[in-house]
């Protein structure tokens, strides 16, 4: 979603003059209050690092390992990789775990861990110790489809149609499996009976072009009727300069969030799941994107042309 909305404001800024059909709602964002910054860390992150580095789980936060092929820079070692970076969403404090290779890492839903996939290998790492729960060769398949707090699809079937899975627990390979079967066919966002995903819609701009624009769709999980959708921009123009609004959603553990960007801003906000309706605004940033929910702390990302990547946690309160 993070690498999505990147694309999207590229592509705005781009277009400077020229406004969406829809305009999204844009509460002023001065006046949210600003949220207590808990932490903050320096990232290492060289320019041929993984493309989307960072992931969220329960209570911690990673940014994966990458090779470094430029001496003299971030590693002394060209073409080794560079550690993962386990932090405590916490408390900050983090820890170095020596890396699977390059490949993404992704929070397991419903766990403390994470999973790794890279060089012909998957591992589950408990970020807490951390250490890798087990590694195995990547024989099912060669990347992450679908998860569950149980099970890993990396997209092998039976002859027949059936899921291949790992079990997150130990790894073993697991056919003819329900919790496998499920991981399959189950939503992937689920909060109190709503399932949301962002689908990307294709907007006609005026005066010429098409947008790819992040629209969230919220169904009912029994019934599959749709609920609502969201997902509008505006695009304002100040001084010849682009000013972007846009709004992405995430979970967390007070519910469905609402982040609008604006005004180099990031105002969270919690919606009702099932109209989408605001119903409390949390607090305000003043700089980053959302990583992710991890506890009762908002992880963000800082990149800046000047100086290092920067990862952020904010604590959240209702």
């Amino acid at each position: 979603m993070r690498l999505l909305l990147g694309a999207f404001l590229l592509a705005l800024v781009a277009l400077t003059g020229c406004g969406a059909d829809e305009t999204a709602p844009s509460p002023d964002p001065a006046a949210a209050r600003p949220l207590d910054q808990a932490w903050e860390h320096d990232l290492v992150l060289p320019p041929n690092s993984y493309t989307d580095p960072l992931a969220v789980a329960k209570r911690h936060w990673l940014a994966s390992g990458s090779f470094d092929n430029s001496p003299g820079t971030t590693n002394p070692t060209p073409n080794v990789p560079l550690p993962y970076t386990i932090g405590d969403s916490r408390t900050g404090d983090v820890t170095p775990l020596p890396s699977l290779g390059l490949g993404p890492v992704q929070a397991i839903p419903g766990t403390r861990f994470f999973v790794a996939v890279a060089d012909g290998k998957v591992a589950v790492i408990d970020p807490a110790k951390p250490a890798f729960v087990w590694t195995k060769p990547a024989s099912i398949g060669t990347e992450v489809v679908d998860m569950s707090a149980t099970r890993i699809w990396m997209g092998r079937t039976t002859d027949d149609g059936h899921p291949i899975c790992f079990t997150v627990a130990t790894g073993r390979v697991v056919e003819q499996d329900a919790q496998c079967l499920a991981a399959d066919i189950d939503p992937p966002n689920v909060i109190d009976g709503v399932s949301w995903w962002p689908n990307p819609r294709i907007v006609e701009v005026p005066g010429g072009g098409r947008l790819e624009v992040p629209v969230v769709d919220a169904h009912d999980v029994e019934t599959r009727q749709p609920l609502w959708s969201f997902g509008d921009v505006d695009v304002r123009v100040e001084d010849d300069t682009a000013a972007l609004a846009y709004s992405a959603f995430a979970g967390s553990a007070l519910g469905l969030a609402r982040i609008d960007y604006a005004a180099d801003r990031a105002t969270l906000r919690l919606v009702d799941v099932r109209t989408g309706d605001v119903t409390q605004t949390l607090g305000r940033v003043d700089a980053g994107t959302l990583v992710g929910f991890s506890g009762k702390v908002a992880v963000f990302e800082e990149r800046h042309p000047d100086r290092a990547p920067r990862i952020t946690g904010y604590v959240v309160r209702r």
